[in-house]
């Protein structure tokens, strides 16, 4: 889901005209709290370009060494409808 993710937002930042995210970690073998940092940010700069409000999470973003969950992805994908 992650990387159905990551390309998703990077198609809104190309509608946006913005040049696709380097993610820091291209190829992730585990899901991490900073891989929903980086997504979040991604999506967060295409809404601005579209001068769309700040996307709100119910689930704040997860710090280092903290479970990520189903709903960090699932509301990172509901700020790109």
């Amino acid at each position: 889901h992650l990387n159905e993710l990551r390309s998703a937002a990077n198609a809104v930042r190309a509608l946006a005209s913005l040049g696709a995210t380097a993610w820091a970690e291209p190829v992730p073998q585990l899901v991490r709290a900073s891989h929903v940092t980086e997504l979040r940010t991604a999506i967060q700069q295409a809404r601005t370009v579209f001068g769309l409000a700040t996307a709100t999470y119910t689930e704040v973003t997860p710090t280092a060494g903290s479970t990520v969950k189903a709903v960090h992805l699932e509301e990172s994908r509901a700020a790109m409808r």
